[in-house]
């Protein structure tokens, strides 16, 4: 028997939160799945460790990947390398591989077996008692997800879903194996969920279907450079380059997972998201709008605007509200 109910050292990293990135998001994701209720979000978003189980279904159930662990999914796909069979289990279940709950199985690690032919069987305890049940929800979004990328892969999955309680309790491991701490020892490959993802469409793609989480950016004129879209992705996904003559923001796909955070978050309302399809988060980054440099008139400031006036967004709104004032006392 194989156990990876005990996750280990689970850690929230705030760069890839968007909670913590954009202060006006509602993802609870991650609050939603946790049973010991030891996420918090006050004043940032932080994981108390006296309530923690390390179950891992904050980090399974996270599409920013904003959660680490010990034994994340590059280690569960590792360590399920060489089975043919794949009989996996949450503790209540009569399982060769144990996990906390079925929960803790995203769409990248079942894509993976999905990719690999591999025979799938996924055994549950008692859900009705279970108080991983509310869980369950992010579960069956994980495998329709996964069932629709296989589609794209033209795979057909050889999976079945069982109930079977085990009959005797099962105690996950505290401690690592000796495997673990050495394993431990050497510098760690980070790869996410959605790279995990993404590597294994790559060069894999037969069909090209609709997938939720992936998206299409363009922007208008009336963007001028701000940053704020860059700044409010979790995922990293925008990048803004201020040139000499020109700006450019680059877009990545492949990061992307249509948080609408940027769209959100843009004060001129210059960003629009719309879905797409698989082929596009296997895409590189690429320039998505150019605009020009240009010198204010009015105070000298350098812009960026693809506009005709050559007044910066700061002058033209003092102007405008001069032109309201005026034309407030002239109405009295």
């Amino acid at each position: 028997m194989r156990d990876f109910a005990n996750c280990g050292n689970v850690k929230i990293e705030l760069s890839h939160c968007v909670r913590n990135t954009f202060s006006k998001s509602l993802c609870k994701d991650c609050y939603n799945v946790c049973i010991p209720e030891a996420i918090e979000f006050s004043p940032k978003p932080k994981i108390n460790s006296n309530a923690c189980i390390q179950c891992g279904l904050c980090y399974a159930a996270c599409k920013f990947s904003a959660i680490n662990i010990k034994k994340d999914n590059l280690y569960l796909i590792k360590s399920t390398e060489d089975d043919n069979k794949i009989d996996v289990g949450c503790i209540f279940a009569e399982s060769k591989i144990k996990i906390a709950c079925v929960s803790r199985l995203s769409e990248d690690v079942l894509l993976d077996w999905f990719l690999k032919e591999k025979n799938i069987i996924i055994k549950k305890g008692n859900c009705k008692t279970c108080k991983f049940k509310n869980t369950l929800a992010y579960f069956y979004d994980s495998l329709k997800n996964a069932v629709i990328l296989s589609k794209a892969i033209n795979k057909k999955p050889k999976i079945k879903i069982q109930t079977k309680k085990s009959k005797s309790i099962f105690i996950p491991k505290e401690t690592l194996s000796r495997r673990d701490i050495l394993s431990n020892l050497r510098p760690k490959t980070s790869s996410t969920k959605r790279k995990i993802i993404t590597r294994l469409l790559r060069d894999n793609i037969k069909t090209d279907v609709e997938y939720k989480y992936s998206a299409k950016m363009s922007i208008s004129n009336e963007c001028n450079l701000c940053k704020i879209c860059q700044h409010v992705c979790p995922a990293n996904a925008i990048q803004i380059i201020k040139g000499k003559k020109s700006g450019y923001i680059y877009f990545d796909p492949s990061a992307c997972v249509k948080c609408y955070a940027c769209e959100d978050a843009c004060i001129r309302k210059a960003i629009k998201i719309e879905d797409s399809t698989v082929l596009e988060i296997t895409k590189e980054p690429y320039e998505i709008f150019e605009v020009k440099q240009k010198v204010c008139k009015s105070c000298g400031a350098v812009f960026y605007s693809n506009n005709e006036n050559n007044i910066c967004f700061s002058c033209l709104t003092k102007q405008e509200r001069k032109k309201s004032l005026i034309d407030f006392f002239k109405d009295i």
